[in-house]
């Protein structure tokens, strides 16, 4: 490759579109004399790094999902709810079975998301996810049972619209009431 040819425009191109450069394309950047190319690899690796900081993140966050996956378990379903502050309105749960080895950058406590970021991650979670499901428990049925009952509904509900049955399902607070699936 000859970078010393290239625009920093078409070398700001290339830096996106490679996850990894490799030693020798490092040293011919470093070569060049051109400030942008310098401050475009800096970026690079600062891209690089923080990349390699997420990827660490996320394998921490899929540590039980891995666990499980080690132990043979195909079908590992994260579920959680949402919604369960408000003072009205129903509350909804997401169940998600994720393909090992599976990294969705950004992925996260949907309270720690914007809108867009959210929306962005749903995307790709229904694309690369095995399956997904979503369960809602409306105003009438929290007012009559009680909003954890009613969490626990939502909840039932979003796992029995997975396409697979799970084998495990992690949980994000208490044990799943009427769940009849091994549960953590």
């Amino acid at each position: 490759m000859q970078f010393e040819q290239m625009t920093i425009a078409a070398l700001a191109a290339y830096l996106d579109q490679n996850e990894q450069l490799g030693a020798v394309e490092e040293e011919m950047l470093l070569a060049d004399r051109r400030r942008g190319v310098h401050l475009l690899l800096e970026r690079y690796k600062k891209r690089k790094a923080s990349l390699q900081k997420e990827h660490v993140r996320l394998q921490k966050m899929l540590s039980e999902e891995s666990y499980f996956w080690k132990k043979g378990y195909e079908f590992v379903a994260g579920v959680d709810e949402a919604g369960r502050g408000p003072l009205a309105g129903p509350v909804a749960a997401a169940a998600v079975i994720l393909q090992p080895g599976v990294l969705i950058i950004g992925l996260n406590d949907s309270k720690k998301l914007s809108a867009g970021q959210r929306d962005e991650l749903f995307v790709q979670i229904k694309k690369s996810a095995l399956g997904t499901g979503v369960g809602i428990a409306t105003r009438e049925e929290i007012d009559r049972m009680n909003i954890h009952a009613a969490s626990m509904l939502a909840m039932n509900r979003a796992l029995e619209q997975l396409t697979h049955l799970p084998e495990m399902v992690l949980v994000d607070g208490f044990p799943i009431r009427g769940c009849r699936i091994k549960q953590k």
